[in-house]
């Protein structure tokens, strides 16, 4: 139990790191173009907002790191993870926070945009110009096969049932069979096919703003944008669709006998499926910003918004709220990537959506 334990916190240690890593990035992922949220001169940028941004970085570290050695010594005193986990939470809140914060002092020196007349693209997408039939055929076989073997095998498995595998890929963790321990995984993954095809339709009708004087260069490259992340969605969808499924199928490798033969098979093909999870999300952010760079250079701007809607977005540029815009997602006030204007029509049965996820968690934990 101790070094299941010691192992799990090392795992949740490296990943705070990467979190950590991308918050002390995230003010200056595209330099003055999108400081905090919002476009600045290179003088600020290299003078007042060198100063704002040392100490972000200052206060961010000094909470993130005293709130994980909290959690984490907690945590290994009293043999539970919990208290690590709690930890990391806490410490998100206050990376936002802070970042929010830094954010109002930067504020006040933004550069307004210099487009004052904007064109709307005329020619309306749709879902099924952006959807491959043999994809979607892959990815529905890769959610439900799963399950229905599940079904088929169930009244087969024993009334303890492995829930937890180590980095070995022998079973360390058992617990009475229900439906919960056995099906979760399947249901998780439902959920997730159901959460990224409603997200897909809505990037599909994703809002562009295009200055009117050059407007045809912009409108080309902003759809490479909308194709590259509607890719990298599918690759997402297909990959996690068939990590997932090998996932919940170690249940029954581990506890039917005429299928334990494939157990290190199953083991082996989870490495894979993670490192391509992976590439594919640092490829895609290298593609969406190799777009914006070429974007710029054909433009001297790649990315331009009215100045009655850049007054709209809050917590330097991480939530956009705006009643008098119809879009339900617009792009992000740096030009990567997309997020929800949470005052748009259709955002509460987003917002449901997603408040689904801790009540999966909990109906999981329930049985554990």
């Amino acid at each position: 139990m101790k070094n299941e334990l010691f192992t799990v916190l090392i795992l949740l240690l490296v990943s705070n790191l990467l979190a950590l890593a991308v918050l002390l990035w995230m003010p200056v992922i595209r330099g003055e173009k999108a400081f905090f949220g919002v476009r600045v001169s290179r003088e600020t940028y290299l003078g007042e907002g060198r100063r704002i941004l040392r100490r972000y970085w200052l206060c961010l570290l000094a909470a993130f790191f005293a709130l994980e050695a909290i959690g984490f010594l907690t945590a290994y005193y009293r043999r539970n993870f919990a208290f690590a986990l709690a930890a990391n939470f806490a410490s998100y809140f206050v990376a936002f926070a802070l970042y929010a914060n830094f954010a109002r002092e930067v504020r006040p020196f933004r550069v307004l945009s210099e487009a004052t007349k904007f064109a709307t693209p005329l020619q309306t997408r749709r879902l099924a110009d952006y959807t491959h039939p043999l994809l979607e055929a892959l990815v529905l076989l890769l959610t439900i096969a799963p399950t229905v073997v599940l079904i088929y095998y169930y009244p087969a498995l024993p009334e303890r049932v492995p829930v937890h595998w180590g980095l070995n890929g022998q079973p360390d963790r058992w617990t009475r069979k229900s439906f919960s321990t056995v099906f979760f995984l399947p249901v998780l993954m439902t959920y997730l096919q159901s959460w990224f095809l409603l997200l897909k339709y809505d990037l599909v009708h994703a809002k562009m703003t295009l200055p009117a004087e050059q407007a045809e260069i912009y409108l080309k490259f902003k759809e490479q944008l909308i194709v590259s992340s509607l890719r990298m969605m599918d690759w997402v969808r297909g990959l996690l669709a068939a990590l997932l499924g090998i996932v919940s199928m170690l249940i029954l490798l581990t506890t039917i006998e005429p299928l334990r033969h494939l157990l290190p098979v199953a083991n082996f093909l989870i490495w894979p499926c993670v490192g391509l999870l992976l590439f594919i999300s640092f490829y895609f952010i290298y593609r969406f910003m190799a777009i914006n760079n070429r974007l710029e250079e054909a433009t001297g701007n790649s990315n331009v918004m009215r100045e009655s809607e850049a007054e709209r977005w809050t917590s330097g540029g991480l939530f956009y709220y705006n009643p008098d815009d119809p879009a339900l997602i617009v792009e992000k006030r740096d030009g990567l990537g997309y997020t929800y204007n949470f005052a748009g029509k259709g955002i509460k049965l987003r917002l449901a959506f997603l408040a689904l996820v801790p009540l999966l968690v909990l109906w999981a934990l329930m049985d554990l």
